[in-house]
């Protein structure tokens, strides 16, 4: 995850959008090349979590960058984030309750409730497993994600 996230710095967004969809789009149908969607998760883990994955701005650089390889963007609406559901809906995005359509799912903190989890889904977001915190090992456990550490 460091090296991605040092690639990010160096690349920028749009490039590092491409090598992402791409890679998620053979990991999902090695023998089928198809177009994927991103979903964008409305934060629910602490009420007072405004921030996001990805700004409405970014949003618009992901379609403008990927949209050879890019179906949709959906973005759970929110009235707590940062930026009003209709800054993304003005850059391309599709609000949709629903995410289930969505390949890859951003979040910026773990999902809240295991069950709440999409099945066969990728899902990309920061969670403080390596610690050991007991609240955590069990995303861990019953959905064996894999663990990139971004810190020392």
């Amino acid at each position: 995850m460091e090296g991605l996230m040092r690639r990010f710095a160096s690349q920028g967004l749009g490039r590092l959008n491409k090598q992402l969809i791409s890679h998620t789009a053979a990991r999902a149908s090695p023998m089928i090349h198809r177009n994927i969607s991103v979903g964008i998760l409305r934060e629910n883990y602490d009420k007072w979590e405004r921030r996001t994955p990805l700004s409405p701005n970014h949003v618009k650089e992901l379609i403008e960058n990927c949209g050879e390889t890019l179906d949709n963007v959906y973005v759970q609406p929110a009235s707590h984030r940062i930026f009003p559901d209709s800054q993304y809906e003005a850059m391309g995005a599709t609000l949709r309750e629903d995410l289930s359509d969505a390949d890859i799912l951003l979040g910026v903190k773990r999902v809240r409730r295991e069950e709440d989890l999409i099945p066969n889904k990728t899902y990309m977001f920061f969670s403080h497993v390596i610690k050991g915190q007991p609240e955590n090992m069990g995303l861990l456990q019953v959905n064996k994600l894999s663990l990139h550490s971004c810190g020392d």
